[in-house]
């Protein structure tokens, strides 16, 4: 009978010991079946940070490609630019040179053409000059004798003709009207005569 019940009591312990590992294994099963579940929408949650992270790391790239073709086509630009500048300096200042260059080609010829009426002047003989002072008009042929005075512009005239006609020399009479613009003389327009 000792036996029996020892057999017996070996038995309950061993059915105990099942049907707690039962309850435990079932209890694990449900722990693990919940935390699962519970699992899932953070494994969802990083899966899905994950592939945005890829598509903003992709964007990221695509981008960053943009910008660095943008940067050197403006490198390209201010290349240009640069070398733009430089020949529009260049070009500024060649054309600087020839309206120098016009301006001076401009005196020289306006000084040889006073000096060519100048000449062919001297070379043709004056008429009769008024003896009255003071200014000339066309009733007294426009001409005065060689005294200060002033002086009317009439028809044709120019500087070395009225140098040459009142007895005066180019220069003191364009010394003497030094605001007057000897290429654009008009009728009428009154000049000072130089004393001689």
């Amino acid at each position: 009978m000792e036996e029996e019940k020892a057999q017996f009591s070996g038995q309950t312990i061993s059915f105990v010991l099942s049907l707690l590992a039962l309850v435990l294994g079932g209890a694990g099963l449900y722990f693990g079946m919940t935390a699962n579940q519970g699992l899932a929408p953070v494994r969802n949650f990083v899966h899905e940070g994950r592939t945005g992270l890829a598509e903003v790391n992709k964007i990221t790239e695509s981008y960053q490609f943009r910008i660095n073709a943008l940067d050197t086509r403006i490198r390209e630009l201010e290349s240009t630019i640069g070398r733009l500048k430089v020949y529009g300096n260049e070009r500024d200042r060649k054309i600087m040179k020839m309206i120098d260059a016009l301006e001076a080609n401009n005196r020289q010829i306006s000084k040889l053409s006073n000096q060519l009426v100048t000449f062919a002047e001297a070379e043709s003989p004056a008429p009769a000059a008024d003896s009255s002072e003071g200014i000339t008009t066309a009733s007294t042929v426009g001409r005065s004798s060689g005294s200060a005075g002033t002086y009317a512009i009439e028809a044709g005239d120019t500087f070395s003709r009225i140098a040459t006609q009142q007895g005066v020399s180019l220069d003191a009479l364009m010394d003497a009207n030094p605001g007057v613009e000897p290429r654009r003389l008009r009728i009428g327009q009154i000049i000072d005569i130089p004393g001689n």
